[in-house]
């Protein structure tokens, strides 16, 4: 399970008590490259935001790398959401302003039908 602070969790939890339903956790962490390690090696479940996910992994039937992702209905769990924000009036360095520009076509490509700008 992601730690308790993510995000996820938090969205996890309210799922959760929505079902009265209590997982056993065997492992907590913010590690993504031990998640996926572990995934590979044990047979378990683990909870992920698609952005965190390789690419084509949500699309791939069969998965990627020995690991199949399925999206948890939002009947169960709610969805969340991704706010990229900056101060209004500010006006950002050109290394920070290139990196939001190529963060938001990043996310447009992967995710433009769900993206409201």
């Amino acid at each position: 399970m992601p730690p308790a602070a993510d995000g996820i969790r938090q969205l996890l939890n309210v799922g959760l008590i929505r079902r009265s339903i209590a997982l056993k956790t065997v492992i907590e962490t913010d590690s993504r490259a031990f998640l996926h390690s572990y995934l590979t090696r044990e047979q378990l479940l683990s909870f992920q935001i698609p952005i965190a996910m390789p690419d084509g992994m949500i699309d791939a039937p069969a998965g990627v790398g020995g690991i199949v992702a399925r999206p948890v209905d939002e009947s169960d769990v709610p969805p969340g959401v991704l706010h990229l924000g900056q101060l209004k009036g500010r006006v950002l360095p050109v290394a920070a302003a290139k990196f939001l520009d190529s963060l938001i076509t990043s996310l447009s490509a992967r995710y433009g039908r769900d993206m409201d700008q």
